[in-house]
């Protein structure tokens, strides 16, 4: 086996053609980081962010009772989203005020029907489904929905009604339609790269937000945070002068400065509201990962979070094997990738993770806090085992939908 001096300590290292080669001393962890090149707010505000991530970290695993509680930003985010939607119904109360009541004046008539028009683009959507979702219901994989029920049972869950096949190496849980019907995603690469315990660890992990009060899957906050961007979007004026209307383009600057105004005051709402809602969200994942580990046990509950670290070794193993027409089964070959990736490759992978920072609106904690957060909480033995001949039916259902997954996927790429 080839070798190679490191640059800094001059340690020995072995080569491997396939995997960068680094060093224990830190040389080539993460060689493809940018410059440091940040202004004096952003050096602030990643150093306030990785002290308020490692506060946050200490808070979760200094609590007696790992159990959803109201906390100071959810209350707050929550209040300024019903402001938000008390303007709507006010707007809304005012349109039909102007339609009733000004009756026959055209005026009132014209100005009313605006209102409503802009209640109609603020509302709150439900949320659908893509027209080309692969969708899963009990009648096309029982399997899978017996293990479902299994575990939403045992977390005191509502039963997932809907589960969504799709190409990424992630899952997720979301409520959609007027029914707000809980929807499990899984990504089909995913699936595969992991264990049995692994695969009831990631389940369990997205069933924890169904009952974890999480406030950014609400449809109160969601909804709010929406209605504020259409707003800024909508009434922002792009140009302060409009030369090509003449003299009205240059008498309108004054109105367009004050609309500016206006709308930096509401970007300075939804970015606040945004900043409270992503610790919360930070918070509802540790949440999440702990019902992981109560249902899975801890150990799949962290070596999930270990395998999240090969998302791109996983796709770039997708993209040789799509290269190669000598491999039918694309993912099969992900998946036989992942076990032979080797411990010193793993462990660089662990300690960039543990390079990440804690950005203060981020949808998720560093993966190192989190599996820093499991592994410093009591061991837990896992309350379900995963039963290999159920496994193996589950994921025989899942592969029906191989083909559709990977077509999904090359589309990708030859649009990129």
């Amino acid at each position: 086996m080839q070798q190679q001096a490191c640059p800094q300590c001059h340690r020995q290292l072995a080569l491997n053609a396939a995997y960068l080669p680094w060093c224990e001393c830190g040389w080539n962890i993460k060689p493809h980081s940018l410059p440091e090149s940040y202004g004096m707010f952003e050096k602030i505000y990643t150093n306030v962010s990785k002290r308020l991530g490692r506060q946050m970290l200490h808070q979760m695993r200094s609590l007696n009772d790992l159990q959803p509680r109201w906390t100071i930003n959810k209350i707050l985010v929550g209040l300024m989203a019903c402001v938000i939607h008390g303007f709507t119904l006010l707007i809304l109360g005012l349109g039909l005020l102007l339609l009733i009541d000004g009756w026959p004046n055209p005026f009132a008539l014209v100005f009313g029907v605006v209102l409503l028009g802009m209640v109609w683009i603020l509302r709150p959507t439900w949320g659908t489904f893509a027209g080309d979702e692969l969708i899963l219901t009990p009648k096309e994989a029982p399997n899978l929905f017996a293990l479902l029920n299994q575990m939403t049972t045992r977390l005191g869950a509502k039963p997932i009604e809907v589960v969504v096949i799709n190409e990424d190496f992630n899952a997720f849980f979301g409520r959609l339609g007027w029914r707000r019907t809980h929807v499990l995603g899984l990504g089909l690469p995913l699936w595969l790269a992991l264990s049995n315990q692994e695969r009831i660890a990631v389940i369990a992990h997205e069933i924890g937000h169904s009952i974890n009060n999480d406030s950014n899957r609400s449809l109160l906050i969601s909804s709010a945070i929406n209605a504020l961007a259409t707003w800024i979007t909508t009434i922002y004026p792009p140009r302060l002068v409009v030369p090509e209307l003449g003299l009205k383009g240059f008498l309108i600057a004054p109105f367009n400065l004050l609309l500016r105004g206006f709308c930096l005051i509401l970007l300075g709402w939804l970015k606040l509201m945004v900043l409270l809602a992503g610790r919360e969200r930070q918070r509802a994942e540790y949440l999440a990962d702990y019902k992981a580990a109560e249902l899975a046990g801890s150990s799949a509950a962290i070596g999930l979070l270990d395998r999240l670290h090969l998302d791109d070794s996983c796709h770039l193993a997708i993209q040789r094997a799509v290269l190669s027409p000598a491999k039918p089964h694309i993912l099969q070959s992900m998946a036989e990738h992942v076990a032979t990736i080797p411990t010193h490759e793993r462990e660089r992978l662990r300690r960039v993770a543990r390079l990440e920072g804690s950005l203060l609106d981020a949808s998720h904690p560093p993966t190192a806090h989190r599996i820093e957060f499991l592994s410093t909480i009591a061991p837990r033995q896992a309350l379900i085992q995963a039963e290999p001949n159920a496994m193996a039916s589950i994921t025989r259902e899942l592969l029906g939908y191989e083909a559709q997954v990977m077509q999904r996927l090359r589309s990708q790429w030859i649009k990129q």
